[in-house]
């Protein structure tokens, strides 16, 4: 307990021959503001205790601590101490009395003090009972959240004070016009995708619910602040089915980046990058880790695994640990046939071949790079590279990260913070959403969405290729590289 002592003016004996003060008989007497029921932050009439001996008279020079009951709602002492404390001690005056200034807490219920002697161990309990304050606000349960298109979910709007307690009034929910949510009562249903906005009013006061209305899925996510408990987050794309897994590459918890389904959607391929080591790694769903294939070391240090849709395929990038430069290699998905698919020898006009993305078919690779010549604005670009004729051919766009849309329709790429799109033959550059973006997304299996980390967020967003339409699914904070599980396992 802190104690502050106070030293009050103690009268001299009223006449000679007084005995002298045994703290140890003393006990408590509340004198006045013991009975207190007030709202929330109020100011109570002083608490007034008289300290007596065995036989009710006065003792003065006491010692008498004050504490509040830290457990649930709460009083605050104002005075002798100053700011608002949760307790104090004092000396008791010429009368034998102390005064405490009371102040409620901010949470409804019962609220208790304890009064206390502590030469002679006596205390006594006062209590209060804390009200709701004036209405001031509408929380509801859940504020934000996803749904499926034919989905409910019940919405709770329970009108409170300024500090969030309950209050009776009955709250009112309304949605506009042409809402993608159907509200009955207090259960809304997802009846189109999009963005739904629940009104609740209740007297003057206002408050606003959200719900996504989004395509069917599941989506793992990295946790961003990974502190080795739940690196990565598996779920259904409305937030239900959440599962927690810890890859470890024993006997260090991996620094996963590159999180990417296998064509089955069996388990997440990803890279650790604080290895140096020519490894990359799979984790299934049920926490089981191991490298995803063994490649002979000379390859250097591999990253960004891509599998093929057709899943024999594993086409990644490699680091080459003596000269820095990063080129493009291949394998069978059980790590046999390594074959290097960056063309030509250690050219000088190169230094980054990286991030190789097949199309839907497999005839073809798409890769970011930094050969020349660079476009305005930037070295890096994308080039087209045939497998079978290893011709390459320029899409004149610059941009990293690319990723081929399982309709093999679109090209989707990183360039300043944004998301683009162009056709594989290098036509119709255009803007994904409205918001900067992470580099690392990911498509839907029908090439109809993209999923990815708003930059400086994260949350993440779902963004209709065609429409422009963005889902934010804001219970994805501090979780971002969202990998789309595929939809239909490969045999």
């Amino acid at each position: 307990m802190r104690r502050i002592a106070f030293l009050l003016a103690i009268l001299p004996a009223a006449c000679e021959g007084t005995s002298p003060v045994d703290p140890t008989t003393a006990t408590i007497r509340v004198v006045s503001g013991h009975i207190g029921v007030d709202t929330i932050d109020a100011h109570l009439p002083d608490l007034i205790v008289a300290i007596v001996d065995a036989g009710g008279k006065p003792m003065p020079a006491v010692e008498v601590e004050f504490e509040a009951v830290d457990e649930g709602p709460q009083v605050h002492f104002t005075h002798p101490v100053g700011a608002p404390s949760s307790d104090f001690s004092a000396l008791s005056d010429g009368r034998g009395r102390v005064r405490a200034g009371i102040k409620l807490g901010d949470r409804v219920g019962s609220a208790k003090l304890i009064v206390r002697v502590p030469s002679s161990g006596h205390q006594v309990t006062v209590g209060y009972y804390v009200l709701a304050g004036a209405l001031a606000a509408i929380r509801f349960t859940p504020s934000d959240t996803a749904l499926y298109v034919g989905a409910d979910v019940h919405i709770s709007a329970v009108a409170t004070d300024r500090s969030g307690n309950d209050r009776p009034e009955p709250v009112t929910l309304s949605t506009p016009d042409g809402s993608p949510i159907a509200l009955i009562g207090n259960t809304a249903r997802g009846v189109a995708f999009g963005r739904a906005q629940i009104n609740g009013r209740v007297e003057e006061v206002r408050g606003e619910a959200a719900i996504s209305v989004v395509p069917d899925g599941v989506i793992a996510l990295r946790n961003v602040h990974y502190n080795g408990d739940g690196g990565i987050m598996i779920m259904n794309m409305d937030g239900s089915g959440v599962l927690n897994l810890e890859p470890r590459v024993t006997p260090r918890v991996a620094l996963l980046r590159d999180l990417e389904w296998d064509a089955t959607g069996g388990h997440l391929m990803f890279y650790d990058e604080e290895a140096v080591g020519a490894e990359l790694w799979k984790v299934d769903l049920h926490n089981q880790f191991a490298p995803l294939f063994t490649v002979p070391p000379a390859l250097g240090s591999l990253r960004a695994a891509r599998p093929s849709q057709d899943g024999e395929w594993v086409y990644f990038t490699s680091l080459d640990l003596r000269s820095g430069a990063k080129l493009m290699w291949r394998a069978r998905r059980d790590g046999s046939q390594p074959t290097r698919l960056t063309p030509g020898g250690d050219a000088p006009n190169f230094q980054n071949d990286e991030h190789p993305f097949p199309s839907p078919d497999g005839r073809y690779i798409v890769f970011a790079t930094d050969r020349a010549p660079f476009l305005l604005g930037g070295p890096f670009k994308l080039l087209r590279l045939d497998l079978a004729t290893s011709e390459m051919r320029e899409l004149n766009v610059r941009g990293t990260h690319p990723r081929w849309s399982p309709t093999g329709e679109w090209i989707a790429y990183h360039r300043d913070y944004r998301i683009w799109l162009v056709r594989p033959d290098g036509s119709g550059e255009r803007l994904v959403g409205p918001s900067q973006y992470q580099e690392r997304f990911a498509w839907s299996p029908d090439g109809k969405w993209i999923a990815a980390s708003r930059e400086g967020g994260p949350v993440i967003d779902l963004v209709e290729v065609e429409t422009g339409l963005v889902l934010p699914l804001n219970f994805t904070g501090f979780y971002d590289e969202p990998a789309w599980r595929p939809a239909v396992p490969v045999e």
